[in-house]
Order: structure tokens, then C-alpha cells, then sequence
């Protein structure tokens, strides 16, 4: 993982994800990018494919650039974790 271009950014009380949690989402960002070339609503479905699997039904994820937005939204966030990496921003959090 290269941590010098993550950033975390500010997360609810409530809504923090664990440690673990944290780290398979930025598994799954680095991977699926890789894998989806950039194409923001692959890598968003891809992610949310994945959080669902691991985690449970329920999550929705929200990357945006300069160029262009995918979007995979329910409801309010339970837990969330919002990222910046290689430009974009990642929002991941579930809803119940």
C-alpha cells in the first residue's frame, strides 16, 4: 500500500470504521483501480461488491474526480471512511 497518497478524511463519531475495516477498503481501492483502469463506476461497483461480501449488505460507495462521479447510495451512513487517493475521493460507508 503506498500511504503517502492516501489521506483520511474527517468521519462522524459514530460512523468510524475499526482498523481492519479501514485497511480492506483501501485494499479494495488500490486493487479495483488497478483492475478498472480508472473507470470510476466499475471500481465503485466493484468495491461496494466486495464491502457487501465481507461486510454484509448494505454499503455504498461514492468516488469523485475532476473528470468525472459514480455513485452507489442507500440511506445515512452506520459506519463510513472517506479517502483521497491518486486525485479522486472515496466515500465508503453502510447503511441500514
Amino acid at each position: 500500500m503506498d500511504s503517502k497518497k492516501f489521506n483520511l478524511g474527517s468521519q462522524h463519531e459514530k460512523a468510524e470504521m475499526s482498523l481492519k475495516m479501514q485497511s480492506f477498503v483501501i485494499d479494495a481501492i488500490i486493487v479495483e483501480k488497478l483492475k478498472h483502469s480508472g473507470n470510476c463506476n466499475e471500481i465503485s461497483s466493484a468495491i461496494k461488491v466486495k464491502m457487501d461480501d465481507q461486510y454484509g449488505s448494505g454499503w455504498n460507495v461514492l468516488i469523485t474526480n475532476p473528470r468525472q462521479t459514480a455513485l452507489h447510495i442507500k440511506i445515512l451512513p452506520s459506519y463510513a471512511i472517506i479517502l483521497k487517493y491518486d486525485f479522486c475521493n472515496y466515500i465508503v460507508f453502510e447503511s441500514r
